[in-house]
């Protein structure tokens, strides 16, 4: 009887095993309400993180104390930055309205958090195929993948040297030196050369050519 019991739980186990879905970068995510582009999976495919169809261009932050440091120091995790921050204006009596980006994360529901610098550099990976040289071509295939399912543009209304117009950049949840924080995205630093990722730090109140996304882990 117990060997009869036991082959039954194997059997539904495998059976469910064989039911859940897999993923790869780049296919569309919906699960009970929950909508995104995957930029990482796992080595199974069936666990990862999506990037939200919508984009944020507002800023990082309002609050003019907080050029000096919150503790959002995390690189490898947005939500302990998002944790953080509740910290911070839980001590100072803030509110979340003072962080437009965290509060446009939070407000999208639970589990969505702005990402790390080092989920920020997974996300444009996924994106461009690397952290290097534009690759525009990588870049106009996600696009397709994002506006085909109802998300917003990766792109602005700003051109390169060479016509094309250029993405927006990516809001870091994670805080730098001096008051400062991590953005990422793609510049071109000269009219005639060619455009690449760049990785900075830039002051909390830059909010120039935005186009920050939420994320989610799956």
């Amino acid at each position: 009887m117990k060997k009869l019991f036991l082959f039954i739980a194997l059997t539904m186990m495998y059976g469910i095993a064989a039911d859940a879905q897999q993923y790869k970068i780049g296919d569309y995510y919906e699960t009970s309400g929950i909508k995104g582009i995957v930029i990482q999976v796992n080595e199974t495919g069936e666990h990862g993180l999506i990037m939200s169809l919508d984009r944020f261009d507002g800023k990082w932050t309002t609050d003019k104390n907080s050029k000096f440091e919150t503790n959002a120091f995390f690189e490898d995790d947005g939500q302990k930055n998002m944790d953080a921050i509740g910290k911070y204006l839980a001590e100072t009596g803030g509110s979340w309205e003072s962080f437009p980006y965290f509060s446009w994360c939070r407000n999208k529901g639970e589990g969505w958090y702005p990402p790390a610098l080092d989920e920020v550099k997974t996300m444009i990976t996924a994106i461009n195929g690397s952290l290097t040289s534009y690759v525009s071509a990588n870049y106009f295939h996600f696009e397709n993948i994002i506006v085909s399912n109802g998300g917003e543009s990766l792109f602005g209304k700003v051109e390169s040297g060479f016509g094309d117009k250029m993405p927006r950049h990516f809001y870091t949840s994670t805080e730098g030196s001096k008051g400062k924080m991590y953005i990422a995205g793609v510049l071109q630093t000269s009219p005639f050369a060619a455009p690449k990722v760049l990785i900075q730090e830039t002051k909390k109140s830059w909010s120039r050519y935005m186009g920050a996304r939420a994320v989610h882990k799956f």
